[in-house]
């Protein structure tokens, strides 16, 4: 069997591992509970059905607006509001990921966002699997993304929710490996998009930029900014039309209830936490510590120690992931609700994938 398509029936495994393990039980758990799991869920449903329903993102008023437990209008991480340029009210959270669920929500309304949401963690999985096969076998990179997501519950409690984390680690891990694979323009364009769904965003870029940089393939740069610019252009021209400003980001605008008012808070304004002190809730908390929720990835990194392992795409996305993390850590957040901040790891846990798929072919090519 060739490789190619040995690793494209690996990544349908995992792909398929993750969707049959998944769309039940999230279809189960709505059932139980009308709404819908993941860190600011509701707010994206919400978002989605604007879009389908009205076409438009507008939010209804504090006195219309529907109720969900994540919500706390007082509060800078609970408001689901944005304040805009001339006072309307727009969603805080990125419309662009309420984009990706909006056709699931279209066809089967919220039960059909969490359908959209696991597929999407399947992909993520089953697109980390199939890279790790091109370089080390079919067999190492199924076992690596099924243990993974069987073994470690931080990576199959993000990836089964709707949460925007899985979409951001999915487009780092496509924008880096277009790039290791002299695809600039395709890694721009990825970039260009993905650039819509977190302002945290060019963190895991990097390693696409960087592969991009040393590149031979004449005209790589040029190729690859001319694939960015739509993306860039359309955030900063809808940050213009929002929020007044092509640098100003709904997180800059949002929106918090103050004796029957609103008043303009930034999230940014939370970062100033100790970073040891998030660091290590993140780690060590005993109910959400990835020490605890996530040590077969964490094991894994040692992975890089193998030669095989040491490819630039490879750790690069990895120390993308954890400098990510780390500039989070801050955020005061981190500390009041740890279990719904294990998604900020997720884009350097889906790395832990590739190191250990290398470790997991050692073992098997001695067998």
């Amino acid at each position: 069997m060739r490789p190619s398509v040995s690793g494209a029936l690996a990544a349908l495994a995992v792909a398929a591992l993750v969707s049959v393990a998944g769309i039940p039980r999230g279809l189960a758990r709505l059932a139980a509970r009308p709404e819908p799991w993941g860190a600011d869920a509701p707010a994206y449903c919400r978002i989605a059905r604007s879009m389908v329903q009205s076409r438009s993102i507008v939010l209804p008023p504090p006195a219309l607006i529907d109720r969900d437990l994540q919500q706390d209008l007082t509060r800078v991480w609970g408001t689901p509001y944005a304040l805009g340029a001339r006072g309307e009210l727009y969603p805080k959270h990125p419309w662009a990921f309420a984009l990706l669920i909006a056709p699931g929500t279209w066809l089967a309304g919220t039960a059909g966002a969490v359908v959209t949401a696991v597929l999407l963690g399947a992909a993520l999985l089953g697109f980390a699997t199939w890279r790790a096969a091109r370089f080390v076998g079919a067999l190492p990179a199924a076992l690596a993304g099924a243990g993974l997501f069987v073994l470690d519950p931080a990576i199959s409690f993000v990836c089964l929710g709707i949460n925007v984390d899985v979409a951001i680690a999915l487009a780092a891990l496509l924008a880096a490996a277009a790039a290791a694979d002299d695809r600039p323009l395709r890694a721009g364009l990825i970039g260009g998009a993905s650039l819509l769904l977190r302002p945290t965003m060019p963190l895991l870029l990097a390693p696409a930029a960087f592969l991009v940089l040393r590149s031979e393939v004449p005209g790589a740069r040029l190729r690859a900014a001319a694939g960015l610019a739509p993306g860039a252009l359309l955030l900063l021209a809808s940050n213009a039309l929002l929020w007044g400003s092509p640098f100003t980001t709904s997180y800059d605008r949002a929106a918090v209830l103050v004796g029957g008012s609103f008043r303009i808070e930034t999230p940014a304004a939370r970062f100033h936490g100790n970073i040891l002190e998030g660091l290590t809730v993140l780690f060590t908390d005993l109910d959400a510590g990835l020490l605890f929720t996530a040590p077969v990835a964490l094991a894994a990194l040692l992975g890089y120690l193998l030669p095989e392992a040491r490819r630039a795409e490879w750790w690069g996305t990895t120390l993308a992931g954890a400098f990510s993390l780390l500039v989070l850590a801050p955020y005061e957040y981190v500390k009041l609700v740890p279990l719904s901040n294990v998604r900020f790891a997720l884009p350097l846990l889906t790395t832990a994938l590739f190191p250990l798929s290398a470790l997991l072919g050692r073992l098997t090519r001695r067998s």
